[in-house]
């Protein structure tokens, strides 16, 4: 090994950089990681100005995807070697190989375990945009050279499964970047609709790890793609082609893991606040509330209640887009849900419940749904007999809301069912209110 750093000194990188890229390109992973161990050592030998004249060839050859592509660590850590010796002997040159050393940078970054490599590898990204010149820091960086990575994934997407080194590298692209990506949200765009296209819904796995990249990509910055409308332009697009299609029931374990990925993918967008009133009144021409009704009724816990905190999300950003009709539909599902056998949906529930009640009209009372609105207090006001404190009192807090609309109505439902609470005291505190309404009035 250290006659290679001779090597470097007294051969000009003209002669040696051909062979070694031959060798390379030809050998099996072990033999190239040894191989770059001599290239980092030759490299240190090498004159500045000679070697500036190879480092396109060098940078291209190292960060092949066959080159720089290994899940084994001693691998990665030889390629920073070669990286950080290339920097340090031709930081004045550098710049020429700046896409080349943020990819290899990234995927060392991306594929290893160890802490270590992971850390140095951000440090090195550190030093590039020194070298460079970069006033903007890492965030340029990743400006400037994230949309040529991306360009080429949305090229070769289609063929990616579970596998594939460049699942984890996107992944760690989206997470590392922060912000910057937002410029080409475009692209991440069409990455993920390729992806998750429904036409490849067997590919349980992938498309798991996709929507756990989207969810946390809408919650960790939608904020700072809102600024500058992005997310905006994309959120719909979002639920209509990606979101929506993969809710649905289908038979097994993983087919249910999608389901609770996409679920949850689903709240993350609506968290977003990214709608309009019309984006919301669009959604209701499309059958997604049907599949979120249906996925009411889902085997998972966690399905079940990414879909009701959804329901409350859509109603806060979409009032008066809702008929009637639709409302109470949704309604007859929702409070199915306050029988649920988790606590934390049936409270969510109640919230659902109550964001829905406001967006219905004011005028929507029992003189146009009698029967609905009825039905509706009695299948609530059951609840106030409930074993949790917690679930009574927030009913009897959303039925006081909700006694609005008709307080007779309420006042009758609530005495034919009193007696036969156990639990009296939301009641009298309900009974109360309602009294109290036909006072004030």
């Amino acid at each position: 090994m250290k006659a290679s750093k001779y090597f470097g000194y007294f051969v000009n990188p003209k002669v040696w950089t051909p062979i070694i890229i031959q060798r390379l390109t030809s050998l099996d992973t072990d033999s190239k990681t040894t191989l770059l161990k001599i290239l980092s050592n030759i490299i240190k030998g090498s004159n500045s100005e000679l070697l500036s004249f190879v480092l396109v060839n060098l940078g291209d050859c190292i960060s092949h995807n066959d080159i720089s592509y290994s899940y084994k660590d001693q691998h990665l850590k030889c390629l920073l070697n070669c990286i950080e010796d290339l920097m340090n002997v031709c930081h004045g040159f550098i710049k020429v190989i700046q896409y080349q050393i943020f990819k290899c940078l990234l995927v060392a970054i991306s594929l290893s375990q160890n802490f270590e490599i992971k850390e140095e590898g951000r440090s090195l990204r550190e030093k590039l945009v020194k070298f460079v010149g970069l006033s903007g820091g890492i965030y340029e960086l990743f400006t400037i050279e994230s949309g040529t990575l991306l360009n080429s994934y949305c090229l070769e997407c289609g063929e990616w499964n579970e596998t594939s080194f460049e699942c984890l590298i996107f992944g760690n692209l989206l997470q590392e970047s922060g912000s910057a990506i937002g410029s080409h949200i475009d692209l991440i765009f069409k990455i993920f609709q390729i992806v998750l296209d429904p036409q490849r819904e067997h590919m349980y796995k992938l498309r798991l790890q996709f929507f756990i990249y989207l969810s946390k990509q809408l919650s960790s910055t939608s904020s700072e793609h809102d600024s500058n409308g992005s997310i905006k332009s994309y959120s719909l697009r979002l639920v209509n082609e990606i979101i929506c299609p993969a809710l649905k029931w289908s038979s097994g374990r993983k087919a249910e893991a999608v389901r609770i990925a996409s679920a949850a993918t689903l709240l993350s967008v609506f968290e977003t606040k990214a709608f309009t009133p019309q984006d919301i009144e669009s959604l209701v021409s499309t059958d997604l509330f049907l599949r979120m009704n249906s996925l009411l009724e889902d085997n998972s816990v966690k399905t079940r209640l990414f879909i009701v905190k959804s329901y409350t999300k859509v109603f806060e950003m979409g009032k008066n887009v809702f008929q009637a009709h639709q409302i109470m539909t949704i309604l007859s599902f929702l409070t199915q849900r306050l029988n649920d056998k988790s606590n934390e949906v049936r409270i969510e529930s109640v919230k659902a419940i109550r964001a829905a009640d406001e967006c219905l009209d004011p005028e929507v009372t029992t003189s146009t749904y009698t029967k609905e609105i009825e039905k509706l207090y009695e299948k609530i006001i059951i609840h106030m007999d409930d074993e949790l404190s917690e679930i009574r009192l927030s009913v009897c807090d959303l039925l006081q809301d909700l006694s609005i609309r008709d307080p007779l109505i309420m006042k009758k439902v609530l005495t034919k069912t009193a007696s036969q609470h156990r639990h009296t005291e939301e009641c009298s505190l309900l009974m109360k209110h309602i009294e109290n309404m036909a006072l004030s009035s």
